[in-house]
């Protein structure tokens, strides 16, 4: 990635992993970050649960709330007998894939949230 006029960044993309914002115009340094924390968030969704959320399996869902749904379906079933590591990993995944970037906290704070579960 290369700094361009006015502090703005082109930042390329891979279909199954951008942030809904992604529109192929400039962002800011900030903005870019936020789009990072949701790829971050798609990354480790992959890692926990395999293929059940692959990019593939993540577009048969028509709205970004049936996919939370989904998750939220899955943290259930995996950790269902551990409420409060549910209630934390869930926290983390709502906030990493939050389709408004305003509502995703940085890598470091998710990070933090997530090593308590």
């Amino acid at each position: 990635m290369a700094l361009l006029r006015d502090d703005k960044l082109a930042i390329g993309c891979t279909w199954g992993w951008a942030a809904p914002e992604w529109t192929g115009r400039l962002f800011t340094l900030l903005e870019a970050k936020k789009m990072d924390v949701y790829s971050f968030g798609l990354v480790c969704l992959l890692v926990t649960f395999g293929d059940r959320f692959s990019a593939e399996m993540r577009s048969d869902y028509h709205c970004h709330d049936s996919l939370l749904q989904a998750i939220a379906q899955a943290i259930d079933a995996e950790l269902g007998a551990f409420p409060e590591q549910a209630r934390q990993v869930a926290h983390f995944f709502t906030s990493a894939l939050s389709e408004d970037p305003e509502q995703r906290g940085d890598i470091a704070e998710l990070l933090e949230s997530i090593s308590q579960a």
